[in-house]
């Protein structure tokens, strides 16, 4: 098994969003003033609280059928298929089309 390292998970293309980052942040405050900034800020924090129990859900998934999948193309395991199928009907279930506007939220 491959060990992680600090070195492997802030690589160059890390360093590279990291400064767009701080560049657009920056440039946002400088041009747009403070109440810009802080009022975009808060709406990316929104987002991204809305966005996280989605995303660790669709992690977890993913690594439950990561473990259930054979390696290396053996038998497919239908344990593994019903799990991920239990996802895609419950997300038709609840009308949900897929669609990146359904994580902006509502104003």
């Amino acid at each position: 098994m491959k060990r992680i390292s600090l070195r492997g998970i802030f690589d160059g293309s890390f360093w590279v969003f990291a400064g767009l980052a701080a560049a657009s942040g920056t440039a946002c405050y400088l041009v747009a003033g403070p109440a810009a900034f802080w009022e975009s800020f808060r709406d990316d924090a929104e987002l991204f609280i809305l966005i996280l129990p989605k995303l660790a859900a669709a992690l977890l998934v993913a690594g439950f059928i990561q473990v259930l999948l054979p390696g290396q193309g053996g038998p497919l395991d239908r344990r593994a298929v019903r799990i991920a199928g239990i996802g895609d009907r419950k997300r038709r279930r609840d009308g949900d089309a897929g669609r990146p506007d359904d994580l902006v939220p509502a104003r």
